[in-house]
């Protein structure tokens, strides 16, 4: 991946002014994207998958070989902090890093300066957790964007994305030990999202529900 060293000192100024970079924000770009996808579900671009907690497009995996579904939130965080930094380096601009992130860089190219003013000027906004709250009442997709007279329709529910880390099974180990170093991962809970079983062995890696 290409980082440029110089920026970290930029992100840290950014966070100080109180406007961080959107990888700070992912429930604000899966919001973002789930509301471009429901205005632009007669388009292709509608249709595109988009995964994880950053909502990454499919280029974005299958530019740095990333397994999505496999990526624990700490992974996902590391990636899209990298992310940034290349759209960073690419548009020399925040703002356009940040909408790059939700929307793909090459939207971001094809867009006017006002254009991008005006998104920009609402992205910050909803980056204060009180405004935020405000847009999350009012959004609402449908179930099926692919059905353009869906009438059925549900809001996101942020909750729902997976957050989960892999633990590498250590000698001695046994789901009662590992249950005690991770109050929110019941023994029932680690025996589900591993297969149904109880059987671990040192070496091997299992996920642990955040």
């Amino acid at each position: 991946m290409r980082i440029c060293l110089s920026f970290f000192l930029f992100v840290i100024a950014l966070s100080l002014k109180g406007n961080p970079p959107i990888y700070f924000f992912p429930d604000l770009i899966r919001v973002e994207q789930a509301l471009w996808q429901q205005k632009n579900f007669d388009r292709p671009d509608g249709h595109v998958k988009l995964e994880g907690l950053f909502g990454f497009h499919p280029a974005v995996y299958a530019k740095y070989g990333l397994d999505i579904k496999n990526m624990d939130s700490l992974r996902s965080f590391s990636v899209a902090q990298s992310l940034w930094l290349d759209y960073m380096c690419e548009f020399r601009d925040s703002l356009e890093a940040d909408i790059a992130m939700i929307y793909g860089p090459v939207l971001v190219k094809s867009m006017s300066k006002e254009k991008i003013d005006n998104i920009g000027s609402r992205i910050n906004k909803y980056k204060h957790p009180a405004e935020f709250q405000t847009l999350i009442k009012r959004v609402k997709i449908n179930e099926d964007v692919e059905k353009k007279n869906q009438t059925k329709i549900k809001r996101i529910k942020l909750s729902e994305i997976p957050k989960f880390t892999v633990y590498t099974v250590k000698k001695g180990d046994n789901l009662w030990k590992i249950s005690r170093k991770y109050p929110s991962a019941s023994i029932d809970k680690l025996i589900e999202i591993n297969k149904n079983t109880d059987v671990i062995y040192p070496g091997q890696k299992i996920r642990i529900p955040l």
